[in-house]
């Protein structure tokens, strides 16, 4: 199953959306960083703002796309599918993310 990750220097690729890579991805414990109605779930660094990470421009203004309140997300992200029945994550590739840009 894939994930997108986004980096704070903007690039993007796809990783593998287990919970050891996603973990790895992001240099921390996972937190799901609040995007209401958005057709993904983003995950961030819990404790990103207190370790100093850098803005991610592209993961804050993504995710100010779909909330009524502007908080900076600091660290790399990444971005699943959302829940299925059972509430485990479901793939998110490159390709959902360019439909999503249309």
């Amino acid at each position: 199953m894939k994930a997108v990750a986004i980096r704070v220097d903007g690039k993007m690729e796809e990783i593998e959306a287990s919970y050891e890579s996603i973990k790895s991805a992001l240099g921390g414990w996972l937190e799901i960083a609040p995007t209401p109605g958005a057709p993904f779930v983003m995950l961030c660094d819990e404790e990103g703002k207190l370790k100093g990470k850098r803005l991610n421009a592209v993961a804050t203004t993504l995710a100010n796309d779909y909330r009524d309140w502007d908080d900076p997300i600091v660290g790399d992200v990444v971005l699943t599918g959302l829940p299925d029945r059972e509430g485990d994550h479901t793939e998110y590739t490159l390709e959902d993310f360019a439909e999503l840009l249309k």
